[in-house]
C-alpha cells in the first residue's frame, strides 16, 4: 500500500469516527486518559482548559458519581463483549451535568486499552425528556416505567428482527438483610447491582427493580454463569459474611416472537414480567426458575395466539342458563355462556385475557357473536329471550371499549334488542376507578339496558362496588350458596349479603342452586331469582319450558 493511500485510509478512518462522534479518549483499566482527540467546546471540566489537559486524568472524575458506576460496570463489560452499545450517561461539568451519549470498542493488544467515543450535546440524541422514574438506591427503572420501557424494546426489537432476551434476578434474602444488616453496605450492593444490570441492558436504560428481590432486563444477550459470578463476586467483596445470607439465582428467557404481532409480543412480555413480579421469590431455585420462566414466556405466547386467533375466527359457541323466578319458577332471562376450545376453562381463558390487555376485543366479539346470533334466531324461530352478557369491569372502565359496544348496540339491526339485553359486569380483575365504572353502567342503563353486579360476595371489591356503583342485580357469588344449608355461618353470612342487596335496592340473584331446598329457603330468605343446574343447564338452543318472551306490547308473555 502506498503512502498516499494510507493516508488516504487513515483520513477516511478519522472522518468516520467523527461523523456521529465529538470526543474520542482512550483509557486504560484503571480509567486513566491515554489519548484524546476532538473537541470539548460547551464543556467546562474543572481544570481543563485545553484538549490535550485530559490526557493523565482519572476518567471517573469526569463522569457524574450517580453514573460512574454504570460507566465502570459498562466499560468492563467490553472486556468480554468487545463493544460497548449506546448509553447515557452525565459528564461532571461546571453549572450543571452534561448527557452525552458514550460508545466505546475494545482492541485486544499487548496493553489493554479501551477506545471510547462520546457525543455531546447532540440534538438528536441527547433531546429533553421527561425524567425516567427509577429506584434512588439501584439506579433502576421502577417497576411501572420498566415494564413500559422493555414493551417499547420488545416491540422495536421485532420491528428490526433483532433477537433479543429477558435477564431476570431473584436475590432471596435481600428484604430481610436490609433490616438486620449494614443499610450503608447493602445500599451500596444494591447500586452495584443495578449499575451492572443496566450496563447490560439496550442502550443502559432498559433494567429494572420488579419487585422486592427481584431484578430484571432486556438486552442483546441475558445473563450467563460469567455475569452471574461477576454479581456474586460484588456481593461478597461488598457485603462480606452477610452475602453468605443471599441466595442469587437467575434465569434468561429468549424474546423469540416470530409468531406474534408486535402488539401481542409486548404484551407476552408484560404478562411475564407481571407474573414474575407475582411470584414468591424464596419458592425458586435455578432450575425451577429457569424452566418456569421459559416455559411461562412460551406457554404465554401460545394463550395470546390462540386468544387473537379466537377473536378474529370467533370460532367460539356460545351457550344459554336459564335464571328463574324463584317464586313462579318461570324463565326471567338468560345468562349467555361462551364455550372455548382449548385447555384453558373460560374463567381462566377471561382472566389471562385480562392480564394481557385483551379481554376488550374478547368482550367485543362475545357481544358481537350474542347479537348475531338473537338476530338471527329471532328471524327463524320467533325467539326473543331476555340475556345477560358478561362484561369485565376491566372493558367497562375502558372509553374505546364503550364507545364500540355503544355504536354495535345503537346498530339499526340490534338497536330492537336493546330492552332483552343485560349486561353483567364481572369483578374478575381489580376496579381502578368507580366513578369511570358508574358512569358508564349509567350510560347503558339510560340506553335502555339492565346491569348486574356479578361476583358479590366474592371479596372486599364487590361490596364497594355496591355502594359505588347504581344498577339493577346483584348475583350473589357461588361460593356463598354452595353448601350453606349444612354450614350455619356461611347461611348467616348470605342472609346478611341478600338482605344488603335488597337494602340498596338491588334485585337478588343467586346461582349454583343445585336442589329444590336450596331454592325454597333462598327464596324464603328474600333472594329474587335462581340459577343452577335444578333449572336448567346452559345449552345452545336455550329450551327450556316456561320460556319468558316479548311480545308486540311492553309486557312478557310465556312462550314456548
Amino acid at each position: 500500500m502506498t503512502d498516499t493511500s494510507q493516508k488516504e485510509k487513515h483520513r477516511r478512518f478519522v472522518a468516520f469516527a467523527f461523523a456521529l462522534s465529538d470526543l474520542l479518549i482512550e483509557i486504560d483499566t484503571d480509567f486513566k486518559i491515554h489519548f484524546a482527540e476532538g473537541s470539548i467546546a460547551g464543556l467546562h471540566w474543572p481544570g481543563i482548559e485545553h484538549l490535550q489537559d485530559l490526557v493523565g486524568k482519572d476518567f471517573r472524575s469526569c463522569v457524574v458519581k450517580k453514573d460512574r458506576a454504570l460507566m465502570e460496570s459498562s466499560i468492563d463489560n467490553m472486556k468480554r463483549s468487545g463493544r460497548l452499545s449506546p448509553i447515557s450517561i452525565n459528564l461532571a461539568t461546571q453549572g450543571k451535568d452534561s448527557p452525552v451519549i458514550l460508545g466505546g470498542f475494545f482492541l485486544p493488544s499487548k496493553e489493554i486499552r479501551f477506545n471510547l467515543s462520546m457525543t455531546l450535546n447532540n440534538k438528536l440524541y441527547c433531546q429533553e425528556s421527561p425524567a425516567l422514574a427509577r429506584d434512588e438506591t439501584s439506579g433502576l427503572l421502577e417497576a411501572d416505567t420498566f415494564t413500559a420501557k422493555a414493551k417499547e424494546r420488545a416491540v422495536t426489537g421485532k420491528m428490526n428482527e433483532s433477537e433479543l432476551e429477558m435477564g431476570m434476578v431473584v436475590v432471596a434474602g435481600l428484604k430481610e438483610l436490609k433490616e438486620s444488616g449494614d443499610p450503608a453496605k447493602v445500599e451500596e450492593f444494591l447500586h452495584k447491582l443495578g449499575s451492572m444490570l443496566r450496563a447490560w441492558s439496550l442502550g443502559g436504560d432498559t433494567a429494572g427493580l420488579v419487585g422486592d428481590e427481584k431484578f430484571s432486563f432486556v438486552g442483546e444477550e441475558g445473563l450467563d454463569a460469567q455475569k452471574m459470578a461477576a454479581i456474586q463476586e460484588e456481593a461478597d467483596a461488598i457485603l462480606g459474611a452477610d452475602a453468605a445470607k443471599l441466595s442469587i439465582n437467575s434465569v434468561t428467557a429468549n424474546l423469540d416472537t416470530t409468531n406474534l404481532s408486535e402488539e401481542d409480543a409486548s404484551k407476552a412480555l408484560v404478562h411475564c414480567l407481571q407474573q414474575f413480579a407475582k411470584s414468591e421469590p424464596g419458592t425458586f431455585n435455578i432450575k425451577s426458575l429457569s424452566e418456569g420462566v421459559t416455559d411461562y414466556l412460551d406457554g404465554t405466547m401460545g394463550r395470546i395466539k390462540q386468544i387473537r386467533e379466537l377473536i378474529e375466527s370467533r370460532n367460539f359457541n356460545i351457550a344459554f342458563q336459564p335464571i328463574v323466578d324463584l317464586k313462579t319458577r318461570a324463565v326471567d332471562h338468560y345468562e349467555v355462556l361462551s364455550r372455548f376450545e382449548g385447555e384453558m376453562s373460560p374463567l381462566e381463558l377471561i382472566q389471562f385475557a385480562e392480564s394481557v390487555d385483551m379481554i376488550h376485543d374478547l368482550d367485543l366479539v362475545i357481544v358481537q357473536q350474542t347479537y348475531s346470533t338473537l338476530v338471527q334466531r329471532e328471524k327463524k324461530e320467533g325467539w326473543r329471550p331476555r340475556v345477560s352478557i358478561n362484561l369485565s369491569a376491566k372493558s367497562v372502565q375502558n372509553d374505546l371499549f364503550m364507545r364500540s359496544l355503544r355504536q354495535l348496540t345503537h346498530n339499526e339491526v340490534f338497536k330492537h334488542l336493546t330492552p332483552q339485553v343485560i349486561f353483567e359486569v364481572t369483578e374478575t380483575s381489580m376496579i381502578e376507578d368507580f366513578d369511570r365504572l358508574n358512569n358508564a353502567i349509567q350510560d347503558l342503563r339510560k340506553d335502555g339496558h339492565g346491569v348486574s353486579i356479578d361476583d358479590v360476595g366474592s371479596g372486599n371489591t364487590s361490596f364497594t362496588m355496591l355502594n359505588k356503583v347504581d344498577a339493577d342485580h346483584a348475583k350473589i357469588d357461588g361460593s356463598l350458596v354452595r353448601g350453606f344449608l349444612e354450614d350455619t355461618r356461611t347461611k348467616n353470612i348470605l342472609k346478611s349479603v341478600i338482605d344488603a342487596c335488597k337494602n340498596m335496592g338491588f334485585e337478588v340473584i343467586c346461582e349454583h342452586i343445585e336442589d329444590e331446598d336450596e331454592a325454597r329457603q333462598l327464596m324464603v330468605m328474600g333472594a329474587h331469582l335462581g340459577q343452577g343446574y335444578l333449572f336448567g343447564k346452559p345449552t345452545a338452543d336455550g329450551k327450556p319450558p316456561n320460556v319468558i318472551m316479548y311480545g308486540s306490547g311492553s309486557d312478557p308473555v310465556l312462550g314456548w
